[in-house]
């Protein structure tokens, strides 16, 4: 896990994070200012937000996971650095780092684009899904509702 510094003291003003973290030392690592960051990472947040994220640690947990994804953290990171800062929210919903196997990837690829191009086909998709699930003996019947919009 790469080092940040976090504050001990609390600041119940400050949305959801319960200690002030600094990461400043964590943008400029690899970049030459926030700014440069902002720019480069191409992150959904304006420079100001990021700016006082990083000097004064006003920032929420919201903020500090998207500003830690975008610095190209892995999961796992993100969410030891979520659970220092107090976070009750988000750290719980971040696994930890399972890449995607290559026909696994394949077969996401595929169904996003046939998903993209026929929105509807999604019926379908889940259909041929339950038939072949129903070959292996596996019930899949939960979360194939889910990619057939019944869930």
């Amino acid at each position: 896990m790469k080092k940040i510094d976090v504050d001990g003291g609390n600041d119940k003003n400050k949305g959801n994070i319960v200690k002030t973290i600094n990461i400043e030392k964590l943008i400029f690592n690899g970049n030459e200012s926030i700014s440069a960051f902002v720019r480069s990472s191409k992150i959904p947040l304006s420079l100001e937000t990021v700016r006082r994220a990083a000097k004064n640690g006003d920032i929420n947990t919201f903020t500090l996971f998207l500003i830690l994804k975008y610095l190209g953290l892995s999961l796992s990171e993100i969410k030891e650095y979520l659970e220092l800062a107090g976070d009750k929210e988000l750290h719980p919903f971040l696994g930890g780092d399972q890449p995607l196997t290559p026909d696994e990837d394949a077969l996401l690829s595929c169904y996003r684009k046939i998903k993209q191009i026929r929105p509807s086909f999604e019926i379908h998709i889940g259909d041929f899904l339950k038939m072949s699930s129903d070959m292996a003996g596996i019930d899949l019947s939960e979360t194939i509702a889910i990619i057939k919009g019944e869930k």
